[in-house]
Formats: C-alpha cells, sequence, structure tokens
C-alpha cells in the first residue's frame, strides 16, 4: 500500500515518496496549494477559536479570563507567524504563488 503512489494514504504521500509541488492530490489541489492552504485554514481557525473564547467574558472569573484571552492572543498571533514562515519558505523554494492569490513573502 504505501510503495505506490496511486494507494499510498495522501496524509502520509510525501513520507514515502518525493514528488513535485505540482503534483495533483485526489481532491484536485496540488501539494503546494496545500501546504498554503491548510497554513492559512490552522491560523485562521485559531483567531476563530479567540473570538469564540471572548463571548465567555462576565461569565467566569476575571482572573481566568483575562489570562486564557491573553494566551489565546499570543497563540493567535504565533499562528499567523508560522503560517508565514512556513508559507513563505514553500514560496521562496518553488516560486509558485498562491492558487487564492493570499500574500506570500
Amino acid at each position: 500500500m504505501y510503495a505506490s503512489v496511486e494507494t499510498c494514504p495522501e496524509d502520509l504521500l510525501l513520507f514515502f515518496h518525493r514528488l513535485p509541488y505540482n503534483y495533483v492530490l485526489k481532491n484536485g489541489k496540488t501539494i503546494i496549494q496545500h501546504i498554503y492552504d491548510t497554513h492559512f485554514e490552522g491560523a485562521a481557525e485559531a483567531g476563530d477559536m479567540y473570538e469564540s473564547f471572548k463571548s465567555l467574558k462576565g461569565l467566569i472569573a476575571d482572573d481566568v479570563y483575562e489570562r486564557a484571552a491573553s494566551r489565546f492572543e499570543h497563540q493567535t498571533e504565533h499562528a499567523k507567524e508560522w503560517r508565514d514562515v512556513i508559507n513563505s519558505y514553500f514560496f521562496r523554494k518553488t516560486g509558485i504563488k498562491d492558487e487564492k492569490g493570499r500574500p506570500l513573502f
């Protein structure tokens, strides 16, 4: 199963095979677009969790809320930073732009 690109699970594909960044996955995305999308989605998800958490203000102890909010804010900023570092690395390595036109540095 792992020896063939056709039967290897896609979440393990790059552990077993060297493929070009423009290789098209079963979902129609290229490997590089999958990398870009998952990092943008992860950063957005961190921001969404922080926004959801904010709805708890006044429902939990203020000191607990402030401590957790500070951590959520920190995590949200680091998720954006990590997204940009990883995506920029792959953009510089490949020269392939994001299909969705999002900024890559």
